[in-house]
């Protein structure tokens, strides 16, 4: 059977470790965009964007993280078997308001773009 990744040890931000975190959700690369035109649709290129979807959860006790001082830095997720994921360039674009539903922690969904990302 294939090996599959099933999850994610830490986040490091500009060098700053955050293990306060649901789930993290990279979305796929915007290279090309649709342009309208006379009669038709076309697509342009475009410099290829890069993006992350956070489920952060706000510690209890010690201040939160400042998502939005992010700006043009690095996000490194951690994986258990070693390997990492760099976003370099990234600049946080929203912070979400704080969920909650009564089960669970509190959360907060941060949007994330980068430049660059490399799988090492």
């Amino acid at each position: 059977m294939d090996e599959y990744i099933a999850e994610l040890d830490s986040i490091e931000v500009n060098g700053q470790k955050i293990t306060d975190f649901k789930s993290v959700t990279p979305k796929g690369v915007t290279f090309r965009k649709t342009v309208e035109l006379m009669g038709k649709t076309g697509k342009a290129k475009q410099r290829k964007r890069y993006a992350l979807t956070i489920e952060y959860v706000p510690p209890s006790g010690k201040p939160e993280f400042d998502w939005e001082a992010l700006d043009n830095g690095t996000v490194v997720l951690n994986y258990p078997d070693g390997r990492r994921g760099t976003y370099s360039g990234a600049s946080c674009l929203s912070t979400g308001d704080a969920g909650i539903n009564g089960q669970d922690a509190q959360v907060k969904n941060i949007e994330i773009a980068a430049d660059k990302m490399v799988t090492e």
